[in-house]
């Protein structure tokens, strides 16, 4: 018969409620992909209507990436095709956005 010490039960909590926070996060991160059209195209099973009913450790994270990835491409790429001045005053904002958590 194995014995379980109170440190036991805490680290498989801990465990649980790390896996829980993960799965939160990968679906807050989907709902930002798909809303700001980051990731152009889910394939969705059968009986599922939104990202709710699907199992997000299912889909692939070399997939969100690649998506994320051409995504940063994408806007990397209008940025370059900007007006210098423009390109600036927008690198500025976001500085200040970053360094203000806005």
């Amino acid at each position: 018969m194995p014995i379980f010490f109170a440190t036991d039960c805490l680290y498989r909590e801990n465990e649980v409620e790390l896996l829980q926070r993960y799965r939160q996060d990968r679906q807050i991160l989907f709902n930002y992909l798909l809303s700001g059209s980051l990731m152009k195209k889910v394939v969705m099973p059968r009986g599922a209507v939104s990202l709710d009913d699907m199992d997000l450790d299912q889909i692939s994270v070399d997939y969100v990436l690649k998506s994320v990835k051409k995504a940063l491409s994408r806007i990397r790429h209008l940025l370059h095709s900007l007006p210098l001045r423009l390109r600036l005053q927008i690198r500025h904002r976001l500085i200040l956005r970053l360094r203000t958590g806005a």
